[in-house]
């Protein structure tokens, strides 16, 4: 497998291996390149010929031009290197050192090294000549393969383990081959991962060498070859290892250990192997005869683990000679293997059965232990000999520790729990004492406000329950509890802590939740996701569902929780949450019914343009409800009457014709043709005889809606002509011009309705017809106050048609009952300097009293008190020095209702501070609250709604006036007309504007529904839009076509 010719330089490479003076070490990282190459080599001591050759060894792997080793400062002389009984320096043990390297051998470089000098004559630079296969990206492949070797190496592991992992790579990494560079040489093997055994050989040597197992190149004959392998030494043996030939021949095939670890009789057991190796002039090591008892890496097929390695710790079978013997002592004995090493093992009694040692008799003493009861004592030993060290243990009960040994008999001292063993017998007593009290701290923390905690704090020693109490604000209730950051469940308001450690309780409050129960319909916070549970205040918004086919949303119906909807009647539509559960239903009706006008039904009621000779009837279509469109139209196909040609001539001076008697188109009109007479033969026309008109007057008829009318005309019944008088003398030559078109429908300005529309009637004498193309669907108006309700007395409110102010709903306004309102001590100023409480009375129920807010904000009940006699609310000094200085507003929160008062802070010698009040300041523009500085706050216009005065009747008229919704103003009172009129009614319902101040029922009015004042223009105006429209339309898409 080696040449011949090169056994001689390996053996000689081998012989120098170890005297090489430098250490390669596992991992030595310098700054390393790009390429991954970095240094690999470490001085074994700080000498300069060991620093100097650490620093040519390093720098070859980057391929320095000159090593700079001037820092060095070592002279020529002083880099030595000894070879086969030779002591070279300079140049020539230069070249030594890097030839006899087991990395390099003669792979890197050739020829002898080149010096430059320092002016003191050290040393200055070394240049070497290198191999032309020995190239960066070359080294960088062996660094990387040596890399990945010594990533296997663990700190910690064992000789064994670097032996056996070391090989486990080798036999499963590199292939056996001659086809790559440097085959025969351990960098080869790293660089290309194919080598011969020689490769195979010097690369498992160099890898031992760099993490410290000193091995053997072996290089000899077998039975077949020249063949190369390893021993490699074990706790002072060695082993046999032959990487080659457990790799074997194919591709990656199993990692085997069939030549792994093996003494010479197994290493030779296969009969290939000679004894060529023990020849004495190569110098191996011989006599191996020891082994390996627990092989149990043997069936491994891969890289042994790190948890394989360690669970199988190896043991060596040594081999004795015969007539070796025993040493001993007092406690073991000991003899030398054959392979050199001394072997101790523990006696294993007295006698000893393996060396026959019989200790000296000896003396033994007595350790007695007692304690005082509240723990245990023991000893290393009950009785042992004089000078024995006695290690004493004490294990106190729960509540108790270790105080001292008490010496009850025996002269010692006991140190650390230790004492020398006196010449007598000894008893001891361990000492306990019990524990001080431990004590635990308990701390409670509200996270957020809204409610307080308390703890009960009876005791806080270690295993004590201490009681936490939780006592939300109204309205709140626990949403969690943490102890130590952990949530925690409670029961009811209150939790029970055991100490057994410093513990922090947090408690967060929430809202009261209460549940929303939407029927056909869904309720949401803020456009959220649907919810099912609103906390007390919350604006919740209300979704109907989809109307089912043929219906139409008709209303909201609260089913239970008394909540106010803002309009019952949107799909839409919101409420305030309460503090009770709340069931709502969306409720539908039919929907109202849509004219299509898709019947083409002929009926006289229908009639648009009446059929004549030559064109069909026209109609208006139908709806399938009978009712008829105004504007959709169809021919009555087959309806033309035809021309009605009489069998007479009609004749004038000149032709002859016969005449429809409908319409008066003529056929067969020709010249007379007169015969050898004056007569014509047709017709019989005499023109000797003059024509004298015998004229029937056609009466005047006025046209319709649906029909056209004529005025009044003559027409001969010889001649067929038509005139304008009595007497002939006024020929009508046009027709058509007697012919009045229909007039068409003229809608009126008085709205006609019934539960679902309203629309504008035909006004014309005698046709009554419904407008189809004014009729719509009601739009309801907000509730419109008719009787406004008292603290006893219920109201009324009704929703009209925006539009034709038909009553579309009415209610039933609740009475107010008792307006909750503060009746002692409003308005106060506060001095911050009284350090005195402060006292409000409001008139509201007490049992209905929830809590206070102040400016908004829920007051903790720690900071007011609240007695009955109406509610009586004292505000603590305490609180009120935490206010700012200024206006606050103090509401009283009852289950039915609120009521507020003002409270100015101050502190003593402060600037002016307004004190606004709560009543309104108003004009007829604005309302405003008004400090006795003259400044205003809160200042805007009136909105208005409408109060009436005095109902109207059929007969009678009634009044109404405008009242600002805010403040109370009001404008003065207008009329409302008697019902029973037949006029367009007045908007009896409605502020004239209830944004706009000033806006009375004056002469600027804005225009209303019903005011037609304009609507010619409006008509003009449109019809000249829509003509621009089509004009621009069809313009545009002429332009087009002749784009295109």
């Amino acid at each position: 497998m080696i040449k011949t010719k090169k056994i001689i330089s390996l053996v000689l490479i081998l012989a120098i291996l170890f005297t090489s003076g430098v250490m390669i070490v596992q991992e030595v990282h310098a700054e390393g390149t790009s390429t991954g190459v970095h240094d690999i080599f470490v001085a074994k001591d700080d000498s300069k010929l060991e620093r100097f050759k650490e620093r040519v060894l390093n720098r070859l792997l980057y391929l320095d031009k000159a090593i700079d080793v001037s820092d060095l400062d070592i002279a020529p002389n002083e880099i030595q290197y000894s070879v086969n009984g030779m002591d070279l320096t300079g140049i020539y043990a230069a070249r030594e050192i890097v030839r006899k390297n087991p990395f390099y051998s003669t792979a890197a470089t050739t020829g002898f090294p080149e010096f430059t000098y320092k002016d003191n004559g050290c040393v200055a630079t070394v240049k070497y000549t290198y191999h032309p296969a020995w190239t960066q990206d070359f080294v960088a492949k062996v660094i990387a393969s040596y890399d990945e070797v010594m990533a296997l190496i663990k700190p910690g592991d064992s000789d064994f383990a670097k032996i056996l992992k070391i090989h486990d790579w080798i036999v499963k990494n590199v292939s056996y081959g001659m086809s790559t560079l440097y085959y025969d040489f351990g960098v080869g093997a790293l660089a290309n991962r194919k080598a011969v055994c020689a490769g195979y050989a010097q690369c498992y040597q160099f890898l031992l060498s760099q993490v410290g197992i000193d091995s053997v190149y072996i290089a000899a004959n077998t039975k077949k070859e020249p063949h190369a392998w390893n021993l490699v030494k074990l706790d002072g043996h060695w082993f046999h290892v032959d990487c080659t030939w457990d790799r074997g021949l194919g591709v990656n095939p199993n990692v085997k250990h069939t030549y792994f670890m093996l003494s010479d009789a197994e290493f030779n057991a296969d009969g290939v192997h000679s004894e060529d190796w023990k020849k004495p002039e190569k110098g191996y090591p011989t006599n191996n005869v020891c082994t390996i008892q627990n092989k149990f890496y043997a069936s491994n097929t891969d890289i042994a683990t790190d948890v394989q390695i360690a669970a199988n710790p190896i043991v060596l079978n040594h081999k004795f000679d015969p007539s070796s013997t025993y040493s001993h002592s007092d406690t073991e004995h000991w003899r030398t293997c054959v392979a050199g090493v001394e072997v101790r093992e523990p006696h294993d009694g007295s006698p000893c059965t393996v060396c026959g040692y019989t200790a000296p008799s000896v003396t033994s003493y007595t350790v007695a232990l007692t304690n005082d009861g509240n723990g245990t004592a023991s000893a290393s030993a009950t009785s042992a000999a004089a000078g024995t060290e006695i290690t004493l243990t004490a294990v106190p009960n729960t509540g108790y520790h270790f105080k001292e040994w008490k010496v009850i008999s025996g002269s010692m001292t006991i140190t650390n729990n230790k004492f020398t063993m006196p010449a007598e017998n000894v008893e001891v007593k361990a000492v306990f004492e019990k524990d001080a009290p431990t004590t635990y701290s308990l701390t409670t923390q509200v996270n957020g406000g809204n409610g307080t905690i308390s703890a009960s704090k009876t005791g806080l020693t270690a295993g004590s329950t201490e009681t936490i109490t939780f006592t939300p604000d109204a309205g709140y209730e626990i949403d969690t509890v943490t102890v130590n950051g952990t949530a925690t469940s409670v029961s009811g308001n209150t939790l029970n802590v055991t100490m057994n450690e410093n513990k922090t309780v947090v408690v967060t409050y929430k809202a009261v939740e209460y549940n929303i129960t939407v029927t056909d319909g869904k309720a949401t916070v803020d456009a959220g996701s649907e919810i099912s549970k609103a906390a007390q205040g919350t604006i919740v918004t209300l979704t109907a569902n989809a109307a089912p086919s043929g219906k139409v949303f008709d209303k909201w119906e609260v089913v239970s929780g008394g909540i106010t909807l803002a309009d019952v009647n949107s799909a839409t539509t919101t409420f305030t949450m309460p503090a009770s559960a709340v069931s709502v239903k969306a409720t539908y009706k039919d929907a109202p019914h849509t004219h299509t006008y898709n019947q083409e039904t002929v009926k006289p009621e229908a009639l648009k343009t009446p059929a004549d000779c030559t064109n069909d009837a026209v109609y208006f279509k139908s709806c399938s409800c009978g009712a008829i469109s105004t504007t959709d139209t169809f021919a009555a196909m087959g309806t033309a009457l035809g021309h009605a040609y009489g069998s007479d001539w009609k004749y004038d001076s000149t032709n002859h014709w016969h005449e429809c008697s409908r319409c008066h188109d003529k056929k067969d009109e020709a010249a007379h043709d007169y015969g050898s007479d004056n007569v014509c033969d047709t017709c019989g026309y005499d023109k000797t005889v003059p024509h004298t008109h015998n004229l029937t007057l056609v009466a005047a008829k006025a046209a319709t809606c649906t029909a056209a009318g004529n005025s009044a005309y003559y027409t001969c019944d010889g001649c067929d002509k038509w005139f304008a008088d009595a007497t002939g003398s006024v020929e009508i030559t046009d027709k058509t011009s007697v012919k009045i078109p229909a007039t068409g429908h003229t809608a009126g300005t008085e709205w006609k309705s019934d539960d679902t529309n309203h629309s504008h009637e035909c006004t014309v004498a005698g046709c009554g017809v419904i407008i189809e193309s004014t009729k719509s669907a009601h739009t309801a108006s907000d509730w419109i106050i008719d009787t406004p309700a008292t603290a006893t007395t219920a109201g009324t409110k009704h929703k009209e048609c925006t539009v034709c102010h038909r009553v579309l709903e009415t209610q039933t306004i609740p009475s107010m009952g008792t307006e909750l309102k503060i009746i002692a001590v409003d308005n106060q100023i506060y001095d911050k300097a009284s350090g005195s409480d402060v006292t409000i009375t409001c008139n509201g129920d007490f049992a209905k009293f929830t809590g206070i807010k102040v400016d908004g904000s829920v007051v903790d009940s720690s900071n007011y008190t609240a007695v009955s006699g109406s509610t009586v609310l004292t505000l603590k000094a305490s609180y009120l020095g935490t206010l700012t200085d200024g206006s606050h507003t103090i509401t009283f929160v009852y289950t039915d209702g609120e009521a507020n008062a003002n409270l100015t802070v101050r502190t003593a010698g402060s600037e002016h501070i307004h004190d606004y009040g709560t009543e309104w300041k108003s004009n007829a523009d604005n309302h405003w609250h008004e400090c006795n500085c003259g400044d205003k706050k809160d200042e805007a216009a009136h909105s208005f709604k409408w109060v009436v005065d005095k109902e109207a009747t059929a007969t009678k008229k009634g009044s109404k006036h405008e009242e600002c919704k805010t403040c109370g103003y009001k404008r003065p009172a207008v009329e409302i007309p008697a019902t029973g009129t037949t006029t367009a009614p007045t908007d009896t319902t409605k502020p004239n504007d209830t944004t706009k101040p000033g806006n009375t029922n004056g002469s600027e009015k804005s225009p209303q529904t019903g005011d037609n004042s304009n609507i010619f223009l409006w008509f003009a105006l449109l019809f000249v839009s829509v003509a621009g429209v089509t004009g621009i339309t069809v313009y545009n898409k002429k332009k087009k076509e002749h784009a295109e």
